[in-house]
């Protein structure tokens, strides 16, 4: 089906050292499964309070929501509070694993495919 997506994101998300913000715990469990080890679901919680818990530990973060037109209107918003509380968005990353991920037409996190 999908070859070469899991190759090309375990190169992106390795060795990855800021916290991922996404939607929901099955976003997650996704990427647990990428070995990304530091993840905040935001879980319906005000995003202004996960950009303000993220800042108590960290100066930077992916906010790796869907690619869909809500996701990215989450994104957006979640990257104006985050730059309030002095974090900055790893926009660039978030760019690339769009690209990865929408050149397969997987535009929601959950649905990426898990690596074998």
């Amino acid at each position: 089906m999908v070859v070469g997506i899991e190759d090309s994101l375990n190169k992106v998300l390795k060795d990855l050292e800021c916290p991922v913000i996404v939607e929901g715990r099955s976003d997650a469990e996704v990427l647990k499964k990428y070995g990304v080890q530091n993840i905040v679901s935001l879980d319906g919680r005000p995003l202004y309070m996960v950009a303000k818990e993220t800042a108590e530990y960290c100066r930077k973060a992916l906010v790796l929501t869907d690619f869909d037109a809500e996701g990215e209107k989450i994104a957006g918003k979640l990257n104006v509070f985050l730059d309030k509380f002095n974090v900055v968005p790893k926009n660039s990353l978030r760019g690339k694993i769009k690209r990865i991920v929408t050149k397969e037409g997987i535009s929601q996190i959950e649905n990426i495919p898990i690596p074998s």
